[in-house]
């Protein structure tokens, strides 16, 4: 998650989004951090042997990849009409620059 932060924020320190990309950035990293979790157990192996259990967590799992996909979504979408109004409201160039 942190190398999509940092190639979302390019060389700044300041993450320069619009609200609703902000806001589904800010989820896929809670998301993030509940896969991260599964995964410390999972090389721990404090997960349970229980296949019912195994069978809830990959529930789990592919309930937070949907979210997931959702947020990535929601993000693009919001970053990309914030890019077409910024391009909408830069002067027009007369002549053609080849």
């Amino acid at each position: 998650m942190a190398i999509f932060i940092e190639a979302v924020e390019g060389p700044d320190d300041e993450l320069k989004l619009p609200r609703k990309a902000l806001s589904a950035v800010r989820a896929l990293e809670e998301i993030y951090e509940q896969i991260s979790g599964i995964e410390a157990l999972a090389h721990h192996k404090w997960i349970s042997k229980n296949p019912d259990e195994i069978g809830e967590m990959f529930d789990e799992l592919s309930q937070l990849t949907m979210f997931a996909e959702k947020e990535i979504n929601a993000a693009i979408i919001a970053c990309h009409r914030a890019q077409k109004t910024n391009i909408l409201h830069l002067p027009k160039v007369k002549d053609r620059i080849h």
